[in-house]
């Protein structure tokens, strides 16, 4: 049994880990995300935190999951990776159950829509 088959077992088998496990899945996705825009920036944590102005200890924290970023740092670090940041809210599915990946995701990559109301 590799770990994801594990992993889905362990979920399917124990409810209460089940939501904690979904209620880190936003925090994951976002840790995701800002390491992934700026590995394709061609950047490293020290590059970033300079064009910030913070600390490059700041950046590691927040790509190992340490932390809760602030919507201001959010903004300085897309800004610092030129580019947008995007905060969604959406429905739930109409069996009520909330799909983590899409009621979470903060795209911070280039090219994101950017289109205001």
């Amino acid at each position: 049994m590799d770990f994801n088959e594990y992993l889905n077992k362990t979920l399917s088998e124990d409810s209460e880990l089940k939501r904690e496990y979904d209620a880190l899945q936003p925090e994951y996705e976002i840790r995701k995300l800002l390491l992934r825009a700026r590995e394709e920036a061609g950047m490293t944590q020290t590059e970033l935190a300079e064009k910030c102005g913070i600390r490059q200890s700041n950046i590691s924290r927040l790509e190992k999951g340490g932390g809760n970023p602030t919507l201001q740092m959010l903004l300085k670090i897309a800004d610092a990776l030129d580019s947008d940041l995007v905060i969604e809210f959406r429905k739930r599915t109409q069996d009520g159950e909330k799909d983590i990946r899409r009621t979470a995701r903060m795209n911070l990559g280039a090219g994101a829509d950017s289109a205001h109301p």
